[in-house]
């Protein structure tokens, strides 16, 4: 599916939230990133057209914070969104990447970010270069290093530094 295709689909949804959602460049971004890790599995922090362009390409759970969201999302199609209170998960299994882009408002997102510290050796932050982005990637992400940035919104890719 292409990044046009997934717009549409979400128009004729009417989930499309302009200013919320992933970019057509950012998607370039993070199909790149799938591609050139060999991503296989990921978790996701806030579904939207980046759920339907990345269900396609790896086994992926979507976290949702929108209970009327997550169900209209799965009118389109059958995700593996769960739903969740933005404050607790139990996630005890370790996926390729975890891509967080929700819940929508920053401040909301440092649970995301820490849970995304301790399952990934990857993290893949939307809108990473806003205030309280940066503050919870700074607070959360120490083991790790900031290794790519791209998109149009600064997603920034963390990798966990290996120490020997």
């Amino acid at each position: 599916m292409t990044y046009d295709e997934a717009e549409d689909i979400l128009l004729d949804y009417d989930l499309y939230s302009l200013g919320y959602c992933i970019t057509k460049k950012d998607w370039g971004f993070i199909d790149k990133i799938i591609k050139e890790y060999k991503i296989k599995t990921m978790v996701e922090f806030g579904s939207g057209i980046s759920t339907l362009l990345l269900d396609e390409k790896v086994k992926m759970i979507s976290y949702e914070t929108d209970d009327v969201y997550a169900y209209a999302m799965n009118q389109i199609r059958e995700f593996d969104i769960r739903l969740w209170d933005g404050k607790t998960i139990d996630l005890k299994e370790k996926f390729d990447l975890v891509f967080i882009d929700g819940p929508a408002d920053g401040e909301e997102r440092e649970v995301p970010i820490k849970i995304a510290s301790e399952i990934s050796d990857l993290v893949l932050v939307h809108d990473g270069g806003r205030p309280f982005e940066s503050l919870w990637q700074e607070r959360h992400l120490t083991n790790f290093k900031l290794i790519r940035n791209g998109g149009t919104r600064n997603c920034n890719l963390w990798q966990r530094i290996i120490n020997f």
